[in-house]
């Protein structure tokens, strides 16, 4: 509900190594998104957001 209070755990994680860690098992990053925090209401850290889907031994992405 709006104004409840809750616990959050949440760690750093770096894009690269992620990427690498999907690579490793057989993902393939389809899109990428990195932000800038909003200040009013996250934590002071840089955003990613990565999309990623089984990679295909044949390299059509479907």
């Amino acid at each position: 509900m709006v104004g409840d209070e809750v616990d959050l755990t949440f760690h750093f994680l770096d894009p690269e190594e992620e990427t690498r860690a999907l690579a490793e098992a057989g993902l393939a990053v389809t899109a990428r998104l990195d932000r800038a925090p909003d200040p009013r209401v996250e934590h002071r850290s840089d955003r990613c957001y990565l999309l990623a889907r089984a990679a295909s031994a044949s390299g059509s992405g479907s």
